[in-house]
């Protein structure tokens, strides 16, 4: 022990001369533990960035490392079991995250390293004033973002841990002090939870504090993004390293499967608008991570997963344990981005059955629209026992949305024709392109249901896929045959404010079957992926032009809203 805490004070004496407070590290001995030494590479170049009170700040939270690292070793050796406040107060300093918070200012995030030709020296990253790395707020942003990185390494940890019999993770300290694993995991997600949001309130206050400096605010969101990035690059480094082993035993029938590898991969669908709004009809779980629809690349698989490997390329499916048959209230709560996390991540964590192998003569960009707008198309049309699109046969598609316009190619493809609204000329080119025979457009032709009517012969359509909703369903049932079909695929038209809309005894006048649909299950996927890939010159998918990133999901949700799209909306993830 005496040599132990001998060690730990020559490691402070040298760490101290390595960021210039105290002689020269030049005039020592190289310490023998390799990953002490290389800190005077770090400190050199940290001297160059930084002034003295940015580096004697740097100091003290790295003594603070050491200290509490002491006292868990000291802790470890009595076979003490600490409180949970012990704990998270000792694992706050051994976690060494403020330190990282400290050198995000230093490190490259976000930015290219200029060189000063004056000086020829390289500016490292930002520079943000000390007074306001004392600041209060700041201090909660460190902490939270300590609290984050800890708790997310003990439960990645805790299986490395158990089997190395060397356990000290906040998860069984928890259990002891609950009495249940239940009540443990509940209170680790909590901590979580309250930690997220104190991040985000000491955020929004420091900015809103330096308001009036437009420059440094701009500095300081860099910051606390990066700070951001410390939480979520922590977990995504432990999970593709295998660091903790985690890689090779993920969750049993669990793949765990980057989002974002190559190409842009993440499709916005107005399901994905409506939840955020407020406006979605079934329960979303608290702080879920958004997304709906997306394709990637197989990182790790569960030790029972049979049908996919590492590599592989894949892509979700909304519902991940739709496989097939009718819809139950467990199928509708397993919605990606609504009852459970999403895809707007780059590392994810996926039910094996929820996922489908990619077309392999498709890019990322085209595959991950597939899991929502590409298979709602598919169910609509051949969905429905019976009463399949086939040769022949009329079928009326509303706008050029994602749904819309794949609703058009499967409905070629097996030779029916098309009638397609729209509201301009330049979305007309692109129906007409995709082989639609008549296009109509909605704002110069008031009723265009009884237009569609009279393209038929006055016959009406034999299918009518829905996708505006109450604002366009009169039109829809003006529009179809008797014993036609409508297929509801949602409401991205909004509410029909004013409107009177069709009853139950107008559908029945018309012998027309409504009927709603779930997006698809994974054999409807399975059949659609199949199609596409041996009609790829006419099915292959139509992505808009306009890409966003993912730190612009914001201006991708108004874009959305805003119906100038053409096929699939996309969220590009690096």
């Amino acid at each position: 022990m005496e040599a132990a805490k001998l060690y730990r004070q020559e490691t402070i004496e040298y760490v101290h001369r390595c960021l210039g407070l105290s002689g020269d590290a030049r005039k020592y001995d190289t310490p023998a533990n390799e990953i002490i030494a290389f800190f005077k590479i770090i400190g050199d170049a940290v001297c160059e960035a930084y002034d003295l009170e940015h580096r004697e700040l740097l100091f003290r939270e790295i003594e603070f490392f050491m200290e509490t690292s002491e006292v868990e070793q000291q802790r470890r050796l009595s076979t003490e079991l600490p409180t949970t406040e012990e704990y998270l107060a000792t694992r706050m300093g051994t976690g060494a995250v403020n330190v990282c918070t400290i050198l995000n200012e230093y490190v490259k995030i976000f930015h290219v390293w200029e060189h000063n030709v004056d000086t020829g020296r390289a500016a490292y990253g930002i520079s943000l004033p000390v007074d306001i790395l004392r600041d209060v707020h700041m201090k909660v942003i460190w902490d939270q973002t300590n609290i984050l990185v800890c708790v997310v390494n003990d439960l990645l940890s805790l299986k490395k841990e158990i089997d190395q019999q060397s356990v000290e993770s906040i998860v069984p300290l928890l259990y002891n002090n609950l009495g249940s694993l239940a009540a443990a995991v509940s209170m680790v997600i909590e901590i979580i939870e309250k930690s997220i949001k104190e991040f985000d309130s000491a955020a929004a206050l420091l900015l809103n504090k330096f308001a009036d400096d437009e420059a440094l605010v701009s500095n300081l969101k860099i910051y606390i993004d990066a700070c951001r990035l410390n939480c979520t690059g922590n977990l995504n480094w432990s999970l593709q390293t295998g660091r903790y082993g985690v890689s090779q035993q993920t969750i049993t029938g669990g793949v765990t499967m980057r989002l974002g590898t190559q190409r842009r991969d993440e499709y916005k669908v107005f399901r994905d608008v409506t939840i955020p709004r407020g406006k979605y009809p079934w329960d979303i779980k608290p702080n879920v991570v958004p997304g709906s629809d997306g394709a990637g690349t197989v990182l790790a698989v569960g030790k029972h997963v049979t049908r996919f490997k590492p590599g592989d390329k894949v892509i979700t499916i909304l519902s991940q344990v739709y496989l097939g048959g009718l819809v139950t209230d467990q199928i509708a709560k397993s919605g990606l981005g609504g009852g459970i996390d999403g895809t707007f991540r780059t590392v994810g964590a996926f039910n094996e059955q929820g996922l489908v192998a990619m077309p392999t003569a498709l890019t990322f960009v085209e595959a991950a629209s597939l899991s929502c707008a590409g298979v709602t198309a598919w169910n609509a049309l051949f969905g429905l026992s019976g009463k399949k699109v086939s040769a022949g046969q009329w079928v009326l598609t509303q706008g050029t949305g994602g749904v819309s316009i794949f609703a058009v190619q499967f409905a070629k493809a097996v030779g029916a024709r098309v009638i397609a609204t729209t509201s301009s000329a330049a979305k007309a080119k692109l129906l007409e392109k995709l082989g639609a025979d008549h296009i109509i457009n909605y704002r110069e032709t008031a009723d265009w249901g009884l237009e569609a009517k009279r393209l038929t012969g006055g016959v009406g359509v034999d299918l009518v896929v829905e996708v505006a909703g109450p604002t366009t369903l009169s039109q829809s049932l003006a529009s179809v045959r008797l014993d036609g079909t409508i297929v509801t695929t949602g409401s991205a038209g909004g509410e029909a404010k004013g409107q009177e809309m069709p009853t139950f005894l107008d559908s029945w006048l018309s012998l027309v079957t409504v009927r709603g649909v779930w997006v698809g299950s994974r054999l409807q996927m399975e059949d659609m992926s199949r199609a596409i890939e041996a009609n790829l010159d006419t099915l292959r998918p139509v992505i808009d032009s306009k890409v966003f990133q993912l730190t612009e999901l914001k201006e991708a949700y108004e874009y959305l809203e805003s119906g100038n799209h053409q096929g699939k909306v996309g969220i590009e993830i690096n």
